[in-house]
Formats: structure tokens, sequence, C-alpha cells
């Protein structure tokens, strides 16, 4: 028996992004984050309830991940206690253990998004499972976009429950493709349909890869069905249904509770809880520019600022590259910018109600820095970043072109290109509801990250010989100069470089 290829380029670049991801979740303490996703845990533990909307400001969120999250705390908390911990380093134990399964599922994702792209992307990697050969390079590259891409490096260290939803996205769509490559049996539609519905129970994005999964698959479907009898088109319905059916099963229980308890199928918790992100700029759609995108002005100010804050692909493709929103990460503890900060609080005094004020001049205030403000050697980073993302981006919307050409007659195709461009779409329809910085969240893309390297390898393999290799150094090039910045910012981090 001829022993299996193994692509150790590929292996080495996702190594790398394994050990970035351990690295920032090592260095970045429990707690530094935008929003407190300990709190709904806490219910859990201390109430033995899912927490209600009402409870906290991420109460509202879907309760799979917070679930999760309780049993590892307990379970971690356990052992250190009968390890002999005390009871601050216990309960901190507790919280890193959490801090720690978005880690896990950040790097095991990396390794379900290599599955997707050589169950899909077989041919436009040159090979089929095993890659091997001329096609192994084509694989590394378009893998190592996912495993360097810093947005997703900054999910995974952190306590949220992105991390887990996008894990459970990247299953779904592999089991999807998985149903699709064992022609529609049962157990494969059904395992895709549950992992969608799971990944709507952790994250309410979740609803844009099921949609991608059951739209995909029915317009596929019903393409084939159309030169069948009847008797084989209604056959052809059936998964679709079997989908549908488990992703219910699983997924719709946060829909009814909300129904039951709010009379309303989804509950957002601006709707509950007095927030600042009421005044936020941009501050309302006809403010917010939807035809720009200001490299030049992110090359001046790496993180957000006035000349960008409203225009949204720059928002956008700023956060997927670099800490853009860096308050609580980056620009925290540099110690100009926290004068600058500070003297804005100085000036806005705390109001009756104990809550700081930020009306629209606030921010405005806050987002109109020098470069002084700065950290230098971060500043640095960021713009290289900028930099070598801008190719590696362009090959990822080239290979959605090239994919789109075959829309509707390849499932894989079809999928991919759909799951993308629903994730991009999640983007869009949140600042048209709340057009703030805040909702313009690369974050929310990252739900379709199984997508990314299939794209590009469908760009690589569709070039001629020539213009592959060219494509293929810029793109190491960049992937190189972002693994660069990646390492300097963990090095930041953990205190060995200077801001």
């Amino acid at each position: 028996m001829r022993p299996r290829n193994v692509n150790w380029l590929t292996h080495t670049v996702l190594a790398l992004g394994v050990a970035l991801r351990i690295a920032f979740g090592v260095a970045t303490p429990y707690d530094s984050a935008y929003d407190d996703h300990f709190e709904p845990v806490a219910v859990i533990l201390e109430q033995g309830v899912l927490p209600s909307a009402t409870d906290c400001w991420e109460c509202f969120q879907p309760p799979l991940y917070y679930v999760v999250s309780a049993g590892v705390f307990s379970a971690t908390t356990r052992l250190a206690a009968l390890g002999g911990a005390s009871g601050e380093m216990v309960e901190a134990a507790g919280r890193k253990a959490i801090q720690f399964l978005s880690v896990a599922a950040g790097c095991v994702t990396l390794y379900v998004c290599l599955a997707v792209l050589r169950l899909a992307g077989g041919a436009a990697c040159g090979a089929g499972i095993e890659s091997s050969g001329r096609s192994g390079w084509r694989e590394a590259l378009s893998i190592g976009i996912v495993a360097l891409l810093p947005r997703h490096i900054y999910m995974s260290a952190g306590a949220s429950n992105d991390a887990l939803a996008y894990l459970l996205a990247t299953l779904a769509i592999y089991a999807a493709l998985l149903a699709r490559h064992r022609d529609w049996r049962a157990g494969p539609c059904l395992t895709a349909g549950a992992l969608a519905g799971a990944t709507v129970l952790c994250k309410g994005y979740g609803l844009m890869t099921a949609s991608a999964i059951l739209v995909a698959a029915g317009l596929c479907l019903h393409i084939q069905a159309r030169r069948r009898p009847g008797n084989e088109r209604r056959a052809q319905r059936r998964p679709v249904v079997l989908m549908l059916a488990a992703m219910l099963a699983v997924g719709v229980w946060p829909t009814v509770r909300n129904l039951a308890i709010y009379d309303r199928p989804h509950v957002d918790n601006f709707d509950i809880f007095d927030t600042p992100m009421s005044t936020q700029p941009p501050g309302s759609i006809a403010a917010t520019s939807f035809a720009s995108f200001r490299m030049l002005e992110l090359l001046r100010h790496p993180w957000i600022h006035v000349s960008q804050v409203d225009s949204f692909w720059t928002e956008l493709y700023a956060r997927l590259w670099f800490d853009y929103e860096g308050f609580a990460t980056s620009l925290a503890g540099h110690g100009p910018w926290e004068r600058h900060w500070e003297a804005l609080r100085q000036r806005w005094e705390v109001n009756r109600a104990g809550q700081v004020q930020w009306p629209p001049e606030r921010w405005a205030s806050l987002f109109d820095y020098g470069k002084e403000s700065e950290p230098p050697n971060l500043r640095r980073a960021g713009i290289v970043a900028y930099l070598a993302g801008l190719p590696l981006t362009a090959c990822v919307l080239m290979g959605l072109l090239l994919s789109l050409r075959r829309f509707g007659r390849d499932f894989a195709a079809t999928l991919l290109s759909l799951h993308l461009l629903f994730a991009l779409a999640v983007v869009l329809f949140q600042t048209l509801r709340l057009p703030h910085f805040a909702a313009m969240k690369a974050a929310f893309v990252l739900g379709g990250l199984s997508s990314v390297p299939v794209l590009a390898a469908a760009l690589l393999a569709w070039s001629r010989p020539n213009v592959a290799r060219a494509v293929g150094c810029l793109m190491v090039a960049s992937l190189v100069a972002v693994a660069l910045t990646d390492a300097a910012q963990a090095l930041v981090r953990f205190g060995i470089l200077e801001r």
C-alpha cells in the first residue's frame, strides 16, 4: 500500500497558527475583553438556571457557550482546589480555563478549515484529499491566510462565545460538504443540520451558516431535479427537509424562550440597558460612508480615528488585520494614550446616576488624537499588517468572483460563496440597524472563515502558471509580514517588546 503523502509545509503553517493562538491566550489576561462574558456563566453557577436577558449585558446571548463554560469552570476549580490552590487562585484557574476554551476552539478551527479545503478545494488545489507535489504550496498559502489572520488570533485569545461559534460553523460547513460527497445520505444531512443549529445556539449570527447551507443545498438540488422524473424530484427535497428539521431541533430554543418571556423572537442588550453605544459615531446611516476605503488614513493612524471612523469598509478591513479598536488591549497602558483618555474623563463629569456621560462630542474628542498618543512599535506593526493584508484580501475576493461563475451548478462553490457573502451581510445588516462603529465588527465575518482558504486556492489554480507563481510569491511575502506583526504583538503582550 502506498504511504500517504504529508504536506509538511501546510502543517508547519498550521503549527505556527496554533503557537500564535496559544501565545496570545497565555499573554492576554482572562478579563481583558470589551464585554464581560463571565457574567452569564456566574448566573448559571450561582443560581443554577439559564440567565435571562435582563440579568446582565451579555445575558441576551444564546446559552450554549455559557453552559459549556460553566462546566469547564466547575471542573477546573475543583481540580485546582484539590491541588491546594487558594480561593483567588481557584477562581483565576477557572477563568483562565474558560479563556482557553476559546484558544482550543480557535486551534481546532484551523484544522477543520484544512479539511474543508481538501474536501471542497481538491480541484482548485490541483489534487484530491492527499494534497501533494506542486499543489502543496497552494494549500499552504491558502490555509496560511486563516492561520495568520490577526482577527481570528485575537478572538481565539479572548473569553467570548465567538471562537466556539466559528468552530461550530466550520464543522457545519464541512458536514454539509460531506453530505453532498456521500450523495445526501440521511446521517450526514442530519449531522450538518445539527451542527448548524448548534452554531445558532452559540451565537445569533449562526443563522447565516444555517441559511447558507439550506439555500445552497436547495438551489443545487432544485437545478438537478429539473432534469429528473416527478418521483425523483420529490426525493431531491429530502436532504433539505432533514437538515432543516435537525437545525430547528437543536437551534430553535433561544427563539422559543424569547417568545415565551418577551413576546418577540430576538432580544438585544441595547434594548434593555443604557449604553454609550447610542451616541457612537457615525450616528446615522446618512453619516456612514459605504463607498469609501481610506487606506491612507489607516496608514497615518492605525487605530480608530476621526479620519476613518465613518467609513464602513475601512473599519471592516482594519479590524480584520490589526487591533484597530485597541482601547482595552494594544492602547491600554500606553502613557500618552492614557493621559488623553483621562483628560476626557475629567472633562465629562459623572452624572447623578453614577454613569460617565458619553455625548457625541466626547466620542469625537476621543478619536481626535495625534501620533504622539500611539505606541510606536505597535504603530509600525499596524502599518505593515494593513499593507500585507491588501493582496491577501484581494486574492480571496477574486477567488469569490471565480466561484460565483459556478454558482448553482457546483454545491461546494455555491455553499462557500454564499457563506462568505452572508457573513458580510451580517455586518452590513447590523450597521444599518445600528449605525455606530461598534456594529462594524469583523468578528461577525469570521463565521464564514472556512470559505477563505478554498477561495484563495481557486484563484491560484485558475491562474496561468507564471501568474500563479507571481501571485504565490506575493502571498508568501504578505504572509511572512503578517506573521512578523503577529509575533511582535505577542511579544508586546508578554512585555518582552516595548509598545
